[in-house]
């Protein structure tokens, strides 16, 4: 097993009188998971599957980054009614359920996705 720790750190001002200021880790245990990337070469928004509901269950942490210096990547949360869009450096960490699988697309240059996957509790 590994300890898997995310942490999150927002400093804000200008937007309110008073700055805003967030600091959150969470630790995790994972049990199995990993990173890996790939071209993203789909530019339907049927997208490709990056990682399927068949291989993972409740409980895992999804990682996700577009290392791409312009092009934006869209992934495909549920049954392609929510959608993250993904900028040109953006990435995102959250709790999957794997309900659904996760879709990418995005509309030329194939851009390359960095993803990982964590079994977690």
């Amino acid at each position: 097993m590994a300890t898997l720790t995310a942490q999150v750190k927002l400093d804000i001002s200008g937007i309110t009188s008073d700055p805003i200021a967030v600091d959150k880790t969470a630790t995790f245990t994972a049990v199995a998971g990993g990173i890996r990337s790939r071209s993203i070469n789909d530019n339907a928004a049927a997208g490709e599957t990056i990682l399927s509901s068949a291989e993972y269950s409740a409980g895992t942490m999804v990682y996700l980054r577009n290392s791409h210096d312009t092009e934006t990547i869209n992934i495909e949360l549920s049954a392609s009614t929510t959608t993250i869009p993904l900028a040109a450096g953006q990435w995102a960490f959250f709790p999957w359920q794997a309900g659904v699988s996760l879709k990418a697309w995005a509309a030329a240059n194939n851009p390359i996705l960095e993803w990982g996957v964590f079994s977690a509790t």
